[in-house]
């Protein structure tokens, strides 16, 4: 299966019987794909959570699975999100810096704060408006050197941060 990360788009073998317990449940999970070499991560794919909504409640730290039937999801959403064609991973609508509102790729595995093409930065003149730091970006392929700065505030749905 193709991946893609941060660092690009690589091939993965798949993975299969995988025993798991998730919230409580005992499951053998199948077509999981291997994180970086060496890393022992596996992550769960749309296979996964193709049979449930995922609710993500960003400030109280807590994800919630239920049943598609159950609920009718358009009713309850709070932010703007898109899928493109085949892409697999959705994109969230933001609002950076109360300056410019745009599309990102939401990654809910993702740990290092939000990750921006660098010509973006300059367009905006956050990377001289912020102070910034050398850093590293560690993604399912791999890793890439990056410029890390401080935005003082970021929405998305009705959440400001």
């Amino acid at each position: 299966v193709q991946v893609t990360g941060i660092s690009g788009t690589f091939e993965k073998r798949l993975v299969f019987d995988v025993p798991a317990t998730i919230l409580g449940g005992d499951f053998e999970l199948d077509g999981l794909v291997p994180g970086s070499a060496g890393s022992g991560l596996l992550l769960l794919g749309t296979d996964f959570f193709a049979r449930s909504i995922v609710q993500i409640d960003y400030p109280n730290s807590r994800l919630r699975m239920i049943e598609r039937d159950s609920l009718k999801l358009k009713k309850f959403a709070n932010a703007k999100i898109r899928r493109i064609g085949r892409q697999s991973s959705p994109e969230i609508r933001v609002r950076l810096n109360d300056e410019v509102d745009m599309w990102l790729m939401l990654d809910t595995g993702a740990t290092g704060g939000l990750l921006l093409r660098r010509e973006i930065a300059e367009r905006y003149g956050w990377l001289d408006k912020y102070p910034s730091l050398p850093g590293r970006a560690y993604g399912v392929n791999g890793i890439i050197e990056t410029q890390t700065f401080n935005l003082p505030q970021m929405t998305f749905g009705p959440y400001t941060q």
